[in-house]
């Protein structure tokens, strides 16, 4: 099975003059990403299960969706540091985030300065409460309920798809209650999308992959080098699919991985 990519990602909640302080929504895959979050939050909630930051899962052919994986906490309005403290207000608070996703074709080492489409826009699905802990107070990792006891992380797919035809890199805003300015995170898509690239050499009598994040695997074909795009995770020994295929029981199939 596939290790899902994940990237880092977060989002923030409109300063409120009336709170002590201000809630960002993250995820990140690493404790050095999750860190530098604002604030500096501690720990690593990743190693609970929680906060892993964002992926693409492919539904079919080039539609897929996004899969976040985040935790809210809160930061001190006077410092900016991390302070664990709870949603605002009573239960009959309500915490609504959204989710605004843009996309580019457009190859650059700079997504910011890229022009972008719009993907979709909609809410998360999970609904937070006055009162509920923020991470990492106890009780911030209980199961999600409309009460004082509801757990503040999220983990759940969009419910949106889109076209990833030649998409380069997402532009990506998670936000509540009026935030301004809406801060971006820019995602370059290959990095959050479970593809491989089947081929191996042989070095020190052990099968050595090439599938790597650098370099490239390429094709002489009509006097030119064509790229050979990767095999999704989803395609793996399936007949007929991906650019790397193999015949078995008469039959060509999509090539495995080979090697570590």
């Amino acid at each position: 099975m596939a290790e899902k990519k994940y990237a880092p990602i977060r989002g923030s909640w409109g300063h409120d003059p009336g709170v002590p302080g201000d809630v960002y929504i993250v995820g990140a895959p690493t404790v050095a990403q999750f860190q530098a979050m604002p604030g500096n939050p501690p720990g690593f909630p990743k190693e609970s299960g929680y906060g892993e930051g964002i992926t693409a899962e492919k539904v079919n052919d080039n539609l897929y969706r996004l899969r976040l994986s985040l935790v809210a906490y809160g930061t001190r309005a006077t410092t900016g540091s991390y302070t664990p403290y709870v949603y605002a207000g009573t239960l009959g608070a309500e915490y609504d985030w959204q989710l605004i996703v843009a996309k580019t074709t457009v190859q650059t080492e700079d997504p910011a300065s890229a022009p972008y489409t719009h993907a979709f826009t909609e809410p998360l699905k999970q609904r937070y409460y006055g009162s509920q802990p923020l991470y990492a107070m106890a009780g911030w990792n209980n199961p999600h309920s409309a009460t004082s006891s509801g757990g503040t992380w999220y983990n759940d797919v969009t419910k949106n798809t889109f076209d990833a035809t030649n998409i380069t890199w997402l532009k990506i805003t998670i936000y509540g209650d009026d935030t301004f300015p809406l801060a971006y995170s820019y995602i370059q898509f290959k990095d959050i999308i479970d593809d491989y690239r089947p081929m191996a050499i042989r070095k020190n009598g052990a099968w050595k992959s090439l599938d790597n994040t650098g370099g490239f695997w390429q094709i002489r074909k009509s006097g030119k080098w064509i790229d050979v795009p990767k095999t999704s995770f989803s395609d793996d020994g399936k007949p007929n699919k991906s650019a790397n295929q193999i015949r078995k029981s008469g039959t060509w199939k999509a090539q495995s991985k080979i090697g570590g």
